[in-house]
């Protein structure tokens, strides 16, 4: 094909100058459309700026209560110690009257000494800070135990050790020192709270055998109500990518893709609703895309957003896709800005609105390794009413660009709150209600 400008220059000779003008418009308009095909037509929706709340800027995760009154926080704090050769780490919970920044409580979770030079905060340390649903109770996640705390002031109720499958012990040699041996132990990357009662599934990957382990626990009791392996349940052979309660506590629905990252969707099912204590497959779904997080509305409909690589011409504007978790049936697909939507939603308890992850990302290509890459151009979150499918409310730029090869948000940095009136984005709460139902 050749090129349009040239055509232009050419039709310009044999037609003067007008025909010149009429072209050089067409081009123009063509590549107009191109650009909005490629990229994504720009929202009608105007963004917004939400009052915002902002959290320590070092917090690991965080929640906000039923109430939506208050915020628990997990996070580190280096001080100095008595031996001048060492530093101190303190792993900390407080609890935040968010919107008055007050402190309401804070306590004490672990205290090491690391030498100097060391780094004090291993951010690839999975914690996580949860309320239960009825808002009693605190859990949080931190090396290999689960605190218990009381939510109105954090006092200690329990500390429950689960240490995941067995580690997997490697070795190798070195010609000065012989033979080495370390253990690689298995990482927790799932914890969610059950939203009837007081229950905690969490899914395990890595270990002796690299298995996908997925244990229940009552927080009441500290004990582990079950233990099984995805593998042994035909649940596919990839860790599980997000795990979400159904309102009644009865069943939770894991999202295991069925390819790997960057390869294009597989034929086999990919969204499972469990039975949390056997590990029985109820109902399975193909969803089409390889799905990195997922939520589910106390209908029954479960909200699938996609983690696939962003390729040079692939994958730019995935959609949200909905499911009928009782027929497996896709009920609706969701498109979001101009870069899809992707890697994180939440929904509110009460079913009302959905959150999820719409930032605009630029695809770039390394040419060393040659492969392609993206770097977010902006980060917004989208605000869905679940009923209608209607988009209600985008948010405007909630953080400067990351100059780096990362998923631009994890699920765990991205909540709505029970009756969804705030989203929890990263370490800022924002108030997405209407400005005539603000007090």
């Amino acid at each position: 094909m050749k090129n349009p400008l040239i055509v232009c220059r050419s039709l310009s000779r044999c037609c003067g100058d007008s025909s010149k003008r009429v072209c050089t418009s067409f081009v123009a308009a063509l590549f107009t459309v191109l650009m909005l095909a490629f990229t994504g037509f720009t929202e009608e929706l105007p963004q917004r700026e939400f009052k915002a709340y902002a959290l320590d800027r070092d917090t690991h995760s965080a929640d906000i209560s039923p109430d939506e009154k208050l915020v628990v926080t997990q996070i580190t704090r280096v001080d100095p110690s008595n031996d001048p050769s060492g530093t101190k780490v303190v792993e900390l919970a407080q609890l935040w009257d968010f919107r008055h920044t007050n402190l309401v409580a804070e306590v004490q979770l672990s205290e090491v000494i690391v030498s100097k030079g060391r780094f004090a905060i291993d951010p690839s340390l999975p914690r996580f800070a949860r309320f239960t649903a009825d808002g009693q109770l605190v859990a949080i996640y931190l090396d290999y135990f689960i605190y218990v705390l009381s939510s109105s002031d954090l006092r200690p109720i329990r500390r429950i050790p689960i240490n995941g499958p067995p580690g997997a012990i490697h070795s190798y040699e070195s010609k000065k020192t012989g033979i080495h041996s370390f253990v690689s132990k298995s990482n927790l990357s799932i914890f969610e709270l059950s939203p009837v009662g007081h229950k905690v599934a969490v899914v395990w990957t890595g270990g002796y055998d690299v298995s996908i382990q997925v244990e229940l626990y009552d927080l009441d009791s500290g004990k582990q109500l079950s233990q099984w392996n995805t593998r042994d349940r035909g649940l596919g052979v990839l860790p599980p990518s997000a795990l979400a309660w159904m309102p009644n506590g009865e069943q939770f629905v894991l999202a295991v893709p069925n390819e790997n990252t960057c390869a294009s969707p597989g034929r086999e099912a990919d969204l499972f609703a469990v039975d949390p204590m056997l590990g029985t497959i109820q109902m399975k779904m193909r969803s089409g895309l390889l799905v990195d997080d997922i939520a589910v509305t106390r209908d029954g409909r479960v909200w699938a957003v996609d983690g696939s690589c962003v390729g040079v011409f692939t994958n730019h504007k995935p959609k949200m896709r909905v499911f009928d978790i009782h027929t497996g049936k896709r009920l609706k697909e969701l498109a979001g800005r101009g870069s899809g939507v992707r890697h994180a939603v939440a929904a509110s308890r009460n079913g009302d609105l959905v959150a999820a992850y719409t930032g605009k990302i630029k695809v770039d290509f390394d040419w060393s390794d040659m492969v392609s890459y993206y770097v977010p151009r902006d980060e917004t979150f989208s605000v869905w009413n679940a009923t209608k499918y209607e988009l209600i409310a985008i948010s405007n730029n909630l953080a400067r660009p990351r100059q780096e090869r990362l998923r631009p948000v994890f699920q765990q940095t991205l909540r709505i709150s029970s009756n969804g009136n705030f989203v929890l984005y990263g370490n800022t709460v924002y108030d997405i209600r209407n400005d005539s139902e603000k007090n």
